[in-house]
């Protein structure tokens, strides 16, 4: 499945590609066969895209943010998941004000990471 959704992702235009469901669909798949390096390449690029088409608060933008946050997790790279997590919430107070839902959630997220990296030392 994973080979004929990269054959399919391939087909698609580049300028179209990076923001094609498509992309984050198999980033999730490729994650879910523990294919990390992949599944971090496509949603890398499929949030570059997406900051650069639609700006930092679209929706997509936003979850394409959470999927790679959730990766770095999974992978334990606390760092990049901290700094990652507080670009999130930035761009979730600019979308949806401070006390929106997705935005309170998003600001323990940071904290979340800095306990799991200080557990990994």
């Amino acid at each position: 499945m994973a080979r004929s959704g990269s054959d399919a992702l391939q087909r698609i235009p580049p300028e179209d590609r990076a923001i094609s469901p498509l992309q984050r669909n198999l980033a999730r798949l490729f994650q879910e066969q523990g294919q990390f390096e992949m599944a971090a390449a496509l949603f890398r690029e499929a949030l570059q895209a997406q900051r650069l088409t639609f700006g930092d608060t679209h929706p997509d933008t936003l979850q394409s943010c959470s999927n790679l946050l959730d990766l770095l997790k999974d992978e334990c790279e606390f760092s990049n998941a901290i700094t990652l997590s507080e670009e999130l919430v930035d761009a979730q107070r600019r979308a949806f004000g401070d006390n929106h839902p997705k935005t309170l959630t998003g600001i323990n997220k940071p904290r979340e990471n800095r306990r799991g990296g200080a557990a990994t030392s």
